[in-house]
């Protein structure tokens, strides 16, 4: 529909082109390889190249638009104009900077950097002239990612910073965030990760409080109103969900370091646990984005390497075991029983109208899910184990209580398992079953999904 309408109404090829790769990767995504490369080779034919005579051309057209407050300058204060923010200046029907931003951004998920790179510098120059403050802050951020690829850190940390004090959108400044973050997050910079994060929230959570504010003056306001009536921002909420993730791993990185005093290892990993929490009540509430689950996944990734960590160096603090067990648990049990209703929703809908098509992406999420369950399961093995052969070291209280955690901890996931399939039989020991719930997980992950390769 979309490419029709680029080709037919808007009459852009680029804009066919972009909904082409589009509709390509979707096509990918549903396990429809063959058809899904058909299309992108389509695509790619006769791929436009956007050469120095295009640019002077389209250059020439807004030029005289420029704002004379402007320098143009790299790193200079753009004085973009209030009054004209919701929309930007019309030259054409169709702003060319908007087909090139879009391709740009769609190139970036095929990997195309070099063409990437073009496309959104002459984007960014057009919307910055164009004062179209939203397209400049898209550009910055499609420019950062590409620094970020080809290893230019300081120049990536740069764009990420100006994206989002441009940034105007909800959407868009909490993809910079995260950008941002994982950027310092890579480096080790976590004291500028904590200086990222707690002024994003507390930003966030003022937007929140200025429009339930407005939202409660409007309703004493209109005497038709329906009492307890509440509109949520799903983005905001978002949003906010997104840091709260953040912040629980970042605690729970910090955390780890030899540096730090038993004590202050104990608050961080009680700061982060405090932090999922309130995640959670998040997700409960306003639901959540994939993206989120991918945030969560490699939070347990992290705290279930920090057990690890503790079967080889101490298994003395049985209490510790048992918070960390605790929250991998909660946190892997609930993204497994969110993604499997909505593949159960998705299976049923399509059953009803006889499709065979389903979400590989989120397939991959589910098999994660599981992949780390059972990691946590084997985990459980090797501590009981590990225990057993360090108790003569400890004391039989000590032992006593791992043994406790142990079998407190597995309750809500042996229910989980023998309620999965019949495939977990009464006689099957603790590994075997891991091995079972492994090859229920490869078998989500499938071969050619492209979408979140790098959890």
């Amino acid at each position: 529909m979309l490419q029709l309408f680029a080709k037919d109404v808007l009459r852009d090829s680029l804009a066919e082109r972009t909904f082409m790769l589009q509709r390509a990767r979707l096509l990918l995504n549903l396990g429809q390889k063959k058809i899904g490369e058909q299309v992108q080779a389509r695509a790619e034919q006769d791929a436009f190249r956007l050469t120095e005579s295009e640019r002077r051309v389209q250059f020439e057209k807004i030029k005289a638009l420029k704002n004379p407050d402007d320098d143009m300058q790299e790193g200079s204060e753009i004085p973009f104009r209030i009054e004209e923010a919701i929309e930007p200046v019309v030259v054409e029907m169709v702003h060319v900077h908007e087909s090139w931003l879009g391709y740009a951004e769609e190139s970036l998920r095929w990997g195309e950097f070099a063409r990437v790179k073009t496309f959104a510098k002459e984007a960014a120059l057009h919307a910055r002239i164009l004062q179209d403050q939203d397209a400049y802050s898209r550009a910055l951020l499609v420019l950062a990612q590409v620094a970020f690829v080809e290893g230019e850190s300081a120049q990536a940390l740069r764009l990420y910073m100006t994206c989002q004090k441009y940034a105007k959108e909800i959407d868009l400044v909490e993809r910079s965030i995260v950008e941002t973050f994982n950027l310092l997050f890579a480096y080790e910079k976590f004291e500028d990760c904590e200086r990222l994060l707690e002024p994003s929230l507390q930003m966030l959570a003022s937007l929140r409080s200025a429009r339930e504010t407005e939202h409660n003056s409007s309703q004493l306001l209109d005497s038709k109103s329906k009492a307890g009536s509440r509109q949520t921002n799903l983005s905001l909420e978002f949003s906010i969900t997104t840091v709260l993730a953040l912040q629980a791993t970042l605690a729970i990185k910090m955390s780890q370091s030899a540096k730090l005093a038993r004590e202050d290892r104990e608050h961080l990993v009680q700061l982060s646990f405090a932090k999922a929490e309130q995640y959670d009540q998040q997700v409960q509430s306003v639901g959540f984005k994939q993206e989120q689950i991918c945030l969560i996944l490699d939070y347990t990734k992290l705290l279930w390497e920090e057990v690890q960590h503790s079967i080889v160096t101490d298994l003395n603090s049985a209490q510790e075991l048992k918070v960390k067990l605790q929250q991998c648990a909660t946190l892997l049990l609930k993204a497994q029983e969110l993604l499997t209703n909505q593949v159960f929703y998705i299976g049923v809908h399509q059953e009803s109208i006889k499709q065979l098509n389903i979400s590989l992406p989120l397939l991959r999420l589910l098999g994660l899910a599981k992949l780390r369950i059972a990691q946590i399961n084997t985990t459980i093995g090797a501590i009981k184990m590990a225990g057993q052969a360090d108790g003569a070291s400890g004391t039989a209280t000590e032992q006593k209580n791992v043994d406790k955690v142990l079998a407190s901890y597995m309750d809500a996931l042996t229910k989980q398992i023998q309620a999965m399939q019949n495939t977990y039989k009464n006689q099957m020991n603790r590994y075997e079953k891991s091995i079972s719930m492994l090859t229920s997980a490869l078998n989500l992950l499938h071969p050619h999904c492209r979408e979140y390769t790098e959890i």
